[in-house]
C-alpha cells in the first residue's frame, strides 16, 4: 500500500494529496492543471527513461486505491449483511416466545375453565392469549421482512443520482433564530 502525503500544488498553492510511488512523476494539479515533479518513495526526483512505465505507474497506483475503496465496501456489506441476519434471528426469537406463550395460555384458560368455571383468571388469560397472537403476528411479519432484505443485492446500483436540489443550506436556521429574540428580522 503505497504512502499518501499531501503536496502543495508550486503553481496555485492548493494542497494535492498523492500516493508516493516507486518512481518520481509528473503529476497534474486538480485544481489549475499545471504539472509538477512528485518525487519518488526514496526520494529520488530523476524521471524514468519511459514514460509508459511512469504511466503504468500511476495506473497501477489507481488500482490500488480502487481495489483498497472495493475491500472497505465488501467489508461494510459483510458488516451490514451480519447485522440483518442479527435482527432476524432477534425477530424469529420473539416469534417463538410469543407462540409459545399463546399455547401456555390457552392451556391454563381449559385447565382454570375445567377445574373453577369461567372467572376473571380464563378472562385475562384470553386477553393476555390475544396480546401474544398480536406479538406473534407483529415479529413473523418483520422476521420476513428482514430475510427479504438479507437476500436483496446489496451492490444494486440506484438508477439515477439523487436529487439534491431540494436541500437548503441551513441559513434559515439563523433566521429562525434572529425571528424569535425579536432581531432584525423579527422587527
Amino acid at each position: 500500500m503505497a504512502e499518501e502525503l499531501t503536496y502543495a500544488c508550486p503553481t496555485c498553492g492548493s494542497a494535492v494529496a498523492l500516493a508516493i510511488d516507486e518512481h518520481a512523476r509528473l503529476v497534474a494539479c486538480p485544481h489549475c492543471a499545471a504539472e509538477f515533479l512528485l518525487p519518488a518513495s526514496d526520494g529520488s526526483t530523476e524521471l524514468p527513461e519511459d514514460r509508459e512505465a511512469c504511466e503504468a505507474a500511476e495506473r497501477d497506483a489507481e488500482l490500488r486505491h480502487e481495489a483498497e475503496l472495493s475491500a472497505a465496501r465488501i467489508r461494510a456489506l459483510a458488516v451490514a449483511r451480519r447485522a440483518a441476519y442479527r435482527q432476524q434471528s432477534y425477530f424469529v426469537v420473539a416469534a417463538v416466545v410469543n407462540a409459545v406463550a399463546v399455547v401456555q395460555l390457552a392451556i391454563n384458560t381449559a385447565r382454570r375453565v375445567r377445574l373453577e368455571g369461567w372467572g376473571w383468571k380464563p378472562t385475562s388469560y384470553v386477553l393476555f392469549a390475544a396480546l401474544a397472537i398480536w406479538g406473534l403476528t407483529y415479529f413473523a411479519r418483520r422476521a420476513t421482512g428482514m430475510r427479504r432484505e438479507t437476500q436483496r443485492r446489496g451492490d444494486q446500483v440506484p438508477a439515477a443520482e439523487p436529487d439534491f436540489s431540494t436541500l437548503s443550506d441551513g441559513s434559515q436556521h439563523w433566521k429562525n433564530l434572529d425571528q424569535m429574540r425579536g432581531g432584525p428580522s423579527g422587527q
